[in-house]
């Protein structure tokens, strides 16, 4: 078992799919952290065994490979293959890495809204392969992603810092 803590400017009741930018995806770290300017931080720890969590560099769902070929050519106006894709998926490659092999410098903002949307889909990827918890990397290390819609019965609030 492993306890993991998610910050947030606001108390957890109730999340949605319009939960935004990350539909109901929830951020966790192994350590309590803040990462607010709000006056009051909401801790909140999860307590979720490690059979549940998959490494990023370990998912594998062609569905979720063709949303993110899908994506790029929606968000990007890019057109990129199904490797690229799975390299995508399996954070062995990010869009950053992409765009900059395609001479593409110009889609900072999009790119950043496609990366946060990736990670939502590799938690999808995750739950199709039987998992409940992502574990990948991002700027701040380690970081174990979920969705929580539907599931926030298992948050418990850990600590409210003013």
């Amino acid at each position: 078992m492993i306890t993991l803590y998610h910050s947030s400017p606001n108390k957890i009741t109730e999340l949605s799919k319009d939960h935004e930018p990350f539909n109901g995806v929830l951020f966790f770290s192994d350590e309590p952290y803040v990462m607010s300017t709000s006056k009051v931080t909401y801790i909140y720890s999860i307590d979720i065994e490690e059979s549940e969590i998959i490494e990023v560099i370990s998912l594998d769902c062609d569905e979720t490979v063709h949303e993110i070929i899908h994506l790029a050519s929606w968000l990007l106006n890019i057109t990129i293959d199904e490797d690229r894709a799975h390299n995508i998926l399996t954070a062995h490659e990010s869009i950053f890495d992409v765009l900059s092999d395609m001479g593409q410098h110009n889609h900072f903002e999009s790119a950043s809204d496609f990366d946060w949307t990736v990670q939502t889909l590799q938690v999808k990827a995750g739950e199709n392969m039987g998992y409940s918890m992502v574990l990948g990397d991002d700027e701040q290390g380690a970081v174990w992603y979920m969705n929580m819609i539907g599931k926030e019965d298992q948050l418990n609030l850990f600590d409210e810092w003013n």
